[in-house]
Order: structure tokens, then C-alpha cells, then sequence
């Protein structure tokens, strides 16, 4: 789940925000020109005169100027004085910019309450990016009662103006992980997405036709819209088509292929594929069975906690292969791993039940460290 998001630089292409006089139009839109091309004590040179005049728009793109540092020493103080100006006067832009800043916490001390009142106010006025945030903020419950209803229907209204990150958690949501699955309404927000080259939108729709979610089952259209998000260099989707190799679902097993693809996506630590290589160096897929290898691949994954990994390392640290034996190591992993899987419920009842007292006060002390 994204969270609150930043979008510097609206301003640019926000057409007919408030002016004090609509004849510094062509003043606002030099510096705007002269801001495109990188030359920003041009920007700077236009706007600031119209907002000192009081023009509002300007205002909040010098703001953005002293948020960023273009043109002038980054202070995001000075930023949210002239964000202030703006929204003072009911620009939605600077109340959306206004609400960002108390929201990170930057030129003034961080206040979600303050951020959702001023993200409502420029969300009630159609201000995109503030749709976007409060529907977040709706999801999460911050300062709000959670209300998933609220944050889809401000989504919506963001989706509806084309907002990509709105598309794709519409559709998400819609997959059914908080609120009951409408997979028809899933599919459409996330072809949406999928169209405009969202990776992560093109994984969720090739889950869909994984599953058979909503649609009907076809792993050759997964396959594809796997492909486009793997493309993209979206880890998820590189471990996804190594599976679907490892499983063979559009034809013959291909281990060569699974161990390329779970490689694209452990060099991004993905903790599925690290634990996926381990596998395959465990039992010989792919490549020449490597214990220690797998078990490097194992404490991988497991220090990002996967929890099948944790379980395998600790089987490994047991079982000693070249020379790695460690019940206390064994232990500890095994008894992480516990929190998210059954897979070591059994040996980890037989490795305590071979302990020394010893042995197990060394692990449950280790347990209370980090790794």
C-alpha cells in the first residue's frame, strides 16, 4: 500500500488558478517557460514580483522553488510561507502543497491532522494529487476513522481525471484484501493502469488471470502482462515468470529459464526469489545441488523475513551441511519462522526436545536481538 504521495511542480500545468490580475498571465507563463527549460533565477525573476502582487498561483510556484532549492537556497520554512499565502486565498494547489508540508513534517513540525484538513479542502475543490492523499489517509485511518469506502470513493474521483496511482489501488483494492473482491471493477482500474505501463498494474492483472480471478484462468495472458511488468524491471513480476517456468504453466518445465528470472529479481533482494534460489541450489534444478549455496540464499531471504526461509536455514543449521551445524542458530530460525508458516512447527518441537537447558537459553536470548 503507497502511501501519501508528493507531486512537486503542479503548478506547471494548471491552467486558471487565482490571479490578482489576469494580465500577468504572460508573465506567469514566461516563468513558467523559462522553469521548463531549466533556468530557474528566470523563474524565479517572473514570479516573484506576481507574488508579492499577490498573485496565487505564483505564490505557490515560488514555494515550490524554496522546497525544492531551484533558483534559491532550499528552506522549507520560506516554502511553506509562500505555500501559506497561496492557500490563504483559497488555491487549491497551495492547499494541497500546504497539507503535504505538515504532512512530512518540512519547514514546519509534522501534523496529519492539519495535513488532512488542508488535503480536504483542495480535494473539495478537485485538486488531484489531494483526492489521491486523502483516500490514503481514509485506507490507513490516519486522524480519520478507517473508512475504505471514503478512500475508494476519493480514489474514484482522482481516477477519474486520470490519476495512475489512483487506477492502480482501486484496482488493488477492489482484488478484495480489505473490502469484498469485485473483480469486474478490479479488471477495469487495472487494464486502466496496466495501458498507461504501470508495473505494478500489469502484475495484479496477471495474478488475476494466474488465479482465474474474475476472469478465466489463462497462463499465456499472464505470461504476457508478466512479461511487460518484468520489462519494466518490477521484482515481483521477474520471480512470477521464473514460477511459472519452475512450474511449467505454458509448457515443458524450464529450470535454466526459472533460475535467470529468479536471479533478475534476487539482484533487487526480493525476498520470494532469494528464497527461490535457494530451493533450487537445495535440490539441483537448474544447477549442480550446492547445500552451502542454498543456504547463503536461505539467510538471504530469511533476514528479510520470509518465513519458508527462515524455516530452511534453520533445518540446514541443524542438519550441519560443511560443517554449519549451530542448534542455536537452528533454533532461532526456526522459531522466527513460526510466526508466518507451519512448515517448521514439527522439527522445531524435535530440535528442543534434543537441546541441552543451555542450549536453549543461549537461542531465546539470541531471539530478543536483531539479526
Amino acid at each position: 500500500m503507497r502511501g501519501v504521495s508528493r507531486r512537486i511542480g503542479l503548478w506547471l500545468g494548471i491552467a486558471g488558478l487565482t490571479w490578482v490580475c489576469c494580465a500577468h498571465a504572460d508573465d506567469y507563463n514566461a516563468g513558467k517557460a523559462a522553469y521548463v527549460r531549466g533556468d530557474y533565477a528566470m523563474a524565479l525573476k517572473q514570479w516573484l514580483p506576481l507574488a508579492e502582487a499577490g498573485a496565487a498561483n505564483a505564490q505557490a510556484a515560488i514555494g515550490a522553488l524554496y522546497e525544492i532549492g531551484h533558483g534559491v537556497g532550499r528552506d522549507g520554512a520560506e516554502a511553506m510561507r509562500w505555500y501559506r499565502k497561496s492557500a490563504d486565498q483559497g488555491n487549491a494547489v497551495g492547499q494541497y502543497d500546504v497539507g503535504q508540508m505538515y504532512y512530512a513534517g518540512t519547514g514546519i513540525a509534522a501534523d496529519h491532522a492539519q495535513a488532512l484538513a488542508w488535503f480536504r479542502k483542495a480535494a473539495e475543490q478537485g485538486e488531484v494529487s489531494a483526492q489521491f492523499n486523502l483516500g490514503v489517509m481514509y485506507f490507513q485511518g490516519d486522524q480519520v476513522t478507517r473508512d475504505f469506502a471514503q478512500a475508494v470513493s476519493w480514489w474514484e474521483k482522482a481516477a477519474a481525471k486520470g490519476d495512475l496511482q489512483a487506477e492502480v489501488l482501486l484496482g488493488q483494492t477492489y482484488l478484495g484484501n480489505d473490502i469484498k473482491p469485485d473483480y469486474k471493477r478490479a479488471e477495469h482500474w487495472l487494464r486502466k493502469a496496466a495501458a498507461q505501463n504501470s508495473p505494478e498494474a500489469q502484475y495484479d492483472l496477471a495474478t488475476m488471470y494466474i488465479h482465474g480471478a474474475g476472469v478465466a484462468q489463462d497462463h499465456v495472458q499472464a505470461l504476457v502482462w508478466l512479461r511487460k511488468s518484468a520489462d519494466q524491471g518490477y521484482a515481483p513480476a521477474q520471480y512470477a515468470i521464473g514460477a511459472s517456468y519452475y512450474e511449467g504453466r505454458t509448457g515443458a518445465v524450464d529450470y535454466t529459464q526459472t533460475l535467470a528470472w529468479y536471479r533478475k529479481s534476487a539482484a533487487q533482494n526480493y525476498p520470494q526469489a532469494l528464497y527461490g534460489l535457494g530451493l533450487l541450489y537445495e535440490l539441483g534444478r537448474g544447477v549442480s545441488t550446492d547445500r552451502v549455496e542454498a543456504l547463503k540464499w536461505f539467510l538471504k531471504a530469511a533476514r528479510l523475513g520470509e518465513s519458508d526461509a527462515q524455516c530452511f536455514a534453520g533445518m540446514m543449521f541443524d542438519e550441519g551441511p560443511a560443517g554449519t551445524r549451530d542448534v542455536v542458530d537452528a533454533y532461532v530460525w526456526m522459531k522466527r519462522s513460526t510466526a508466518g508458516s507451519k512448515l517448521c512447527a514439527q522439527p522445531l518441537q524435535a530440535l528442543t526436545d534434543r537441546m541441552t537447558a543451555q542450549e536453549r537459553d543461549r537461542a531465546e536470548a539470541r531471539l530478543q536481538k536483531p539479526d
